[in-house]
This record gives structure tokens, sequence and C-alpha cells, in this order.
């Protein structure tokens, strides 16, 4: 028995339709795991009410500001 398996896709980070990004687009845009991002103190947003498990989107333009503060000379 064989099993198919696809490749590894790597999109263009895509701002969605609200220009917010999901903590695995975000992931893909700092070019590291959905884990170490968690860890970082990268500025998020939580969305929704809930209080177990949060929904974070990040802003782009905020990303990379943080980046680019962070970023030594």
């Amino acid at each position: 028995m064989t099993i198919a398996t696809r490749p590894h896709e790597q999109t263009a980070v895509d701002m969605g339709d609200d220009g917010l990004l999901t903590p695995r687009e975000t992931a893909q845009l700092l070019r590291v795991s959905v884990e170490t991002l968690r860890a970082m103190p990268v500025p998020y947003l939580t969305i929704g009410a809930g209080q177990k498990r949060p929904r974070r989107r990040y802003v782009r333009e905020q990303v990379l500001d943080w980046c680019k503060r962070r970023a030594r000379p």
C-alpha cells in the first residue's frame, strides 16, 4: 500500500479580507514556527470573546514595525 502525500506548499503571505494575519501566516512572514511566535513578544489582537482559547490575529504593519525596532543597526 502506498500513501500519496502532497508536497509542502509555501504560499505567499496574503492579507485576508479583514486585513489581519493568522498566527500561521505571521510565522511564515517571520520564518519561525507558530510555537516560537507565541513565545515572542510580537504585538497581537485578541479576536472574539473566548477566555479559554483566545484567537490571535496580527496586523502586518505592526509586525514589520516590531521587527524594525528589534533590528540592530
